[in-house]
């Protein structure tokens, strides 16, 4: 299973998951299982999905996976790239305006341009990052977790060792705070070409929950304790006339680890569900994951 994921860069995944799908459909209304390929394609896909929602359930950590860009992470493992350089992203402000001290910028624009943002020379492959990043606090005078980001044609190219292309996504996000947890919503669309591939079209609607674990709590400008993430959501696939749609939901709800955030998954246990809307594909495909790892990534066929 490890072929689809850390080796491959999750742009080429993620077009390649609509491709299979796609070309599968167009065989006839026969109820199907998935190929083996296809649903580590779409675990993946839904992987990266996750990781980048639970990434940017703060405002550094909006700004450190570049406001969730799906892909930005996988890509910095699979390449080895440096962490971001000084001059990328280039804030609108210096320094950075925070009126209540509660690590949130009052309002401020990051831009990835080049040759700033352009990573991974002498490696496997390279990375050029470009557009804008937009993070706001809905309330500056009061100190509180809450936050917007905006990304606004964030266009991720790369090149590897046998594929190369570019995905560029706008979207939106806002983090609330919800008692003593977090709500986030977040909807994005984006174009992925990559080499030999059609272009793909993939909308994506996600709403996730966190609480702290039992005896932690959330503290303003520090990391996210131990907790419980609880993602949900949709995503639209289009390739010319085809179509796919899949709802993502967390039959055991994902348990985050702190101490294993920068692992191959922040979360030490929990699973993830697959569904499709097509009666064409008989079952779905499940995520799960233990000990921190890749999530283990199988089709239960319907019985």
């Amino acid at each position: 299973m490890p072929h689809a994921r850390s080796a491959r860069p999750v742009l080429a995944a993620l077009a390649a998951a609509l491709f299979a799908s796609a070309c599968s459909d167009a065989a006839g209304p026969e109820p199907r299982v998935l190929t083996d390929e296809e649903t580590q394609s779409i675990g993946f896909a839904v992987e990266a999905m996750v990781s980048s929602s639970m990434g940017s359930m703060t405002s550094d950590g909006a700004v450190s996976t570049s406001g969730g860009a799906l892909g930005f992470a996988s890509h910095e493992r699979a390449l080895a790239l440096e962490p971001l350089a000084t001059g990328c992203p280039a804030p609108s402000q210096n320094p950075i305006v925070d009126t209540d001290g509660d690590d949130v910028p009052d309002d401020v624009t990051f831009t990835f341009a080049l040759p700033a943002c352009h990573f991974g020379d002498g490696g496997p492959g390279t990375v050029d990052l470009t557009g804008t990043l937009r993070v706001v606090d809905p309330s500056p005078q009061t100190a509180a977790h809450a936050f917007t980001a905006t990304l606004t044609n964030f266009r991720l190219a790369f090149t590897g060792q046998t594929e190369s292309g570019a995905i560029t996504q706008t979207g939106n996000l806002a983090v609330s705070a919800s008692g003593s947890g977090l709500s986030q919503s977040q909807t994005m669309t984006w174009v992925a070409d990559v080499t030999g591939q059609p272009t793909t079209t993939i909308t994506s609607s996600w709403n996730a929950t966190f609480a702290p674990a039992a005896g932690q709590s959330l503290v303003l400008g520090e990391a996210l304790p131990d907790g419980t993430f609880d993602p949900s959501g949709s995503m639209s696939w289009s390739h010319g006339d085809e179509q796919l749609t899949m709802a993502v939901e967390a039959t055991i709800p994902l348990q985050y680890d702190a101490s294993c955030a920068s692992s191959g998954s922040p979360f030490s246990a929990g699973q993830l569900r697959v569904l499709f809307s097509t009666t064409e594909v008989r079952g779905f495909v499940q995520l799960t994951y233990a000990g921190c790892a890749e999530p283990e990534i199988v089709f239960i066929a319907a019985s």
